[in-house]
């Protein structure tokens, strides 16, 4: 992953201005820490995403722009909850869901299906993204 853009990720996590949440990029006013990274990406890019806040939500379509989706069951292909490939390609990242020691970042933000990764803190992803950034 790029430094810079991991910088920039970093700040905006510990930034208090985000609220976590999970499952999705983001869903209301809470964020999980991928979708940070597309807020960051839209921010430095000067990007205008198309919001409808009565819609559940938020999806990264292929131009990396956001939108809100009626149903997250219209999900098909991850869209809601990975990076679109437009913010991955921007930030450098191998994968779509980057991997922190063996982990997928979402996995760590959301604590695992499985139980064996508990839920980290976006202060604590922020960690493991400035000590791992070379290897998202």
């Amino acid at each position: 992953m790029h430094k810079e853009i991991a910088d920039k990720w970093v700040i905006a996590l510990r930034s208090g201005r985000y609220e976590q949440g999970v499952g999705s990029l983001r869903i209301g006013g809470d964020y999980c820490v991928l979708g940070v990274l597309c807020d960051v990406h839209k921010t430095c890019c000067q990007i205008e995403p198309k919001d409808d806040a009565t819609l559940p939500a938020w999806r990264a379509n292929y131009a990396g722009m956001f939108e809100y989706l009626p149903d997250r069951s219209t999900d098909k292909d991850g869209a809601c909850a990975f990076l679109p490939d437009a913010v991955k390609q921007w930030a450098g990242t191998r994968k779509r869901n980057p991997v922190v020691n063996g982990e997928l970042l979402s996995d760590l933000n959301d604590g695992s299906t499985s139980g064996h990764v508990g839920k980290h803190t976006f202060e604590q992803l922020a960690d493991l993204i400035e000590a791992n950034y070379q290897t998202l």
